[in-house]
């Protein structure tokens, strides 16, 4: 599931693979990304109970496998929740706390259940991004930072001590960053490995997902959005003006406010 807070093109292309795909910041984005975060919590919560019920050999340590993962029987596949931009919804006057509550829930639990979340950002300070939801956060990826600062932001407090600084990289260092906490390349708490990540442009990256979805197609896990499935209705804003000009009798060049509302109140 995907959710681009820019509302570019770099994402779209996702658009033939992803559950659930969504750019922008409208309110039917953001009522959405709050459904979607909610039930994504709820399901969670369900998978944790069905784990519970499950034998010791399938499910030795209380979490999820690929095993379990991969079989549809149990129910829990692996579903990843990429939000870019996120300081867009985080900053929403009426629905940031909800997202950001929401987020934190997952990031807390949500891993041992199949939720994997990637959050990207290019505001990571402490008011964008609250402690709460970045503590939580174990497996972190800094890029060129304007300062130290802001890659201590990023990495955790103490890490420019320790030697790691994402400032410092330059302009041609494209690509180029510091990763924190990946399991897989044996970094552990405190230690981190400097990365330079692949180019992909919109045509290759268009290859990839069209290549990715004849995979689900052939595996029969093409769904929502890339299945062609309605994921946002769309709710067309109304016009205050045109409302108003509605209400105005033929022959009619101005009214009085007590008049005009007194017919807006009567005919919605």
């Amino acid at each position: 599931m995907i959710f681009d807070g820019k509302g570019g093109k770099d994402w779209k292309p996702f658009e033939q693979v992803a559950h659930f795909y969504a750019a922008g910041v409208r309110q039917a984005v953001l009522e959405a990304l709050v459904s979607v975060l909610g039930d994504a919590l709820e399901d969670m919560n369900r998978r944790y109970e069905r784990m519970a019920d499950l034998p010791d050999d399938i499910c030795p340590e209380g979490k999820v496998t690929p095993h379990i993962t991969r079989r549809a029987s149990y129910g829990m596949p692996l579903t990843v929740i990429c939000v870019d931009e996120v300081h867009r919804y985080l900053e929403h006057p009426e629905h940031g706390r909800t997202i950001c509550a929401l987020l934190t829930e997952l990031a807390k639990a949500g891993p041992a259940a199949g939720y994997m979340l990637v959050l990207a950002t290019q505001r990571p300070d402490t008011r964008t991004v609250p402690e709460g939801l970045r503590g939580q956060i174990g497996t972190r990826f800094a890029l060129r930072t304007m300062n130290w600062q802001a890659s201590e932001t990023i990495l955790g407090a103490g890490t420019y001590t320790t030697g790691l600084d994402s400032s410092k990289f330059l302009r041609t260092h494209l690509g180029v960053g510091i990763l924190l906490g990946n399991d897989d390349q044996q970094a552990t708490d405190g230690e981190a490995v400097t990365v330079r990540t692949h180019l992909l442009d919109l045509t290759a990256l268009r290859r990839l997902c069209a290549r990715a979805r004849q995979l689900r197609i052939d595996a029969g896990t093409l769904t929502g959005t890339a299945a062609g499935e309605t994921v946002i209705a769309e709710t067309p804003q109304r016009r205050l003006l045109d409302d108003v000009l509605d209400v105005f009798e033929p022959g009619e060049d101005r009214a009085w406010s007590e008049t005009l509302c007194a017919r807006l109140a009567g005919r919605w």
